[in-house]
């Protein structure tokens, strides 16, 4: 694909992400979505490869691939139609921390899943021992308040009615939490809107072409730093503090292998 055509395209995606993300800060109800603006909006592939974010919590976007890929796993893609919104947020399953809420829509040209448009936000209350969903006391996950699986709060363009009664039940604010997941569905329906356009501006097939050559062309920018860099095992190590619970530091230690352009972690 020529360059010129990839970078179009490559920032057509990114805005798009960015005005995803616009749409979840003007339609929240809580200051933590419209001020602190704590949330992600991205892009990804059927196989959860990521291809486009904004900038807002870099923290995120890691977890955006493991997050889709977890998703599938659990629903089966076979079973994801048109139209759904999928939510999710249990760490167990991907998930950053319980307050943590994932949006998936996926998106469909024609018969055909070429993606899915992902809002992940952080909602002010998930139930749980503690308001917020940060007991200082918590010893276990149940405590910090409702896990979701992956599940479907849209289908078909429908709410699932069970699935919102259920979340809202379980939280002391749901007037903002309904608001606030709202928000984030307001995101990932613009997101496919959007990616449709440019797909059906472009092609399906220089599309396809250009991510993959973006894909192959960010792999090859990691390797050409890694060659920078001496050949050799780095280490590093630091503590955590105390979890409240037990007087004791945790320590955490990370081995780093490189061999070229190569890095085994």
């Amino acid at each position: 694909m020529d360059t010129v055509t990839m970078s179009v395209i490559d920032s057509a995606m990114v805005a798009i992400c960015r005005e995803m993300g616009l749409n979840v800060q003007k339609t929240a109800y809580s200051t933590l979505f419209s001020e602190a603006k704590d949330f992600t909006c991205a892009l990804a592939l059927p196989n959860g490869e990521l291809i486009a974010c904004a900038e807002f919590i870099p923290a995120h976007i890691g977890g955006v691939p493991i997050l889709v890929r977890s998703m599938i796993k659990e629903l089966d893609v076979r079973t994801i139609e048109p139209g759904d919104v999928i939510v999710h947020n249990d760490p167990y399953r991907g998930g950053l921390h319980t307050p943590e809420h994932t949006m998936f829509k996926p998106i469909f040209l024609g018969d055909e899943l070429i993606g899915f448009a992902v809002a992940i936000g952080h909602l002010v209350e998930v139930g749980g021992m503690a308001p917020g969903g940060f007991p200082g006391e918590a010893t276990e996950v149940f405590h910090e308040g409702l896990r979701v699986p992956p599940v479907k709060i849209i289908k078909r363009g429908q709410d699932v009615p069970h699935v919102w009664k259920l979340m809202l039940a379980n939280v002391r604010t749901p007037r903002t939490n309904y608001g606030d997941l709202r928000a984030l569905i307001s995101g990932v329906d613009l997101g496919e809107r959007r990616l449709l356009d440019l797909v059906r501006k472009y092609g399906l097939d220089v599309f396809k072409r250009t991510v993959a050559d973006l894909l192959d062309y960010a792999e090859a920018r990691m390797r050409d730093e890694l060659r920078n860099f001496r050949d050799g095992l780095y280490t590093f190590e630091e503590a955590i503090e105390d979890d409240g619970i037990e007087d004791r530091a945790y320590l955490i230690k990370v081995a780093v292998h490189l061999r070229g352009d190569e890095v085994v972690i």
